[in-house]
């Protein structure tokens, strides 16, 4: 009877070190979907679409990650271009899509709350359309940055918020702050 109290005992040890073990184990990918108002300005311009990102992240080390980045349209924005052949005003909607890879260097400023850099790459482009007729822009390639700061909400979820400036090329623009929520696994 002693042997088999033992026996199970340590099953029991041995069982319970596996799991803490196992919930220990750092989560070093993680994904975020959120949302960025951008500003895109050139000439004498401004279109403000909205931005739906998605980010796919792994965290090399405690203050380093590298991520791939796609960002395509939430909601397009409209601008009133003129119509030289009839000399009115058309409504020409505007959205934006493009890919970026980045490094985010972070650090830990309090208790589950970390301040972050963005510096990388991005390709983009912008599509104008009027009716059943679009046409796509050139696309931008450029080297973009930002910075903002992300607090744990529970182990597996977070929250985010930062400013990104995607391009600044050729007299244009592209920059937007953007709020995000980011899963562990």
């Amino acid at each position: 009877m002693k042997t088999i109290s033992r026996v199970l005992a340590s099953l029991v040890l041995v069982a319970t070190a596996g799991v803490a073990s196992a919930q220990s184990a750092p989560k070093d990918f993680y994904v975020e979907g959120g949302l960025m108002p951008m500003k895109i300005t050139g000439g004498t311009t401004d279109i403000t679409p909205v931005a739906a990102r998605l980010t796919l992240g792994k965290n090399i080390n405690n203050n380093l990650a590298v991520e791939g980045v796609y960002v395509f349209t939430a909601s397009k924005d409209s601008v009133k271009v003129l119509n030289t052949n009839t000399n009115t005003n058309v409504d020409v909607d505007v959205a934006v899509s493009g890919y970026g890879v980045y490094l985010k260097p972070k650090f830990e400023v309090a208790k589950d709350t970390e301040v972050f850099a963005r510096i990388g790459y991005t390709s983009a482009k912008l599509t104008a359309s009027v009716g059943n007729i679009s046409a796509t822009g050139d696309t931008v390639n450029s080297v973009s940055y930002g910075a903002g700061f992300q607090t744990q909400i529970n182990k597996d979820w977070y929250a985010q918020a930062d400013y990104m400036v995607f391009s600044k090329k050729d007299g244009g623009t592209a920059k937007g702050f953007g709020v995000s929520a980011g899963y562990r696994f």
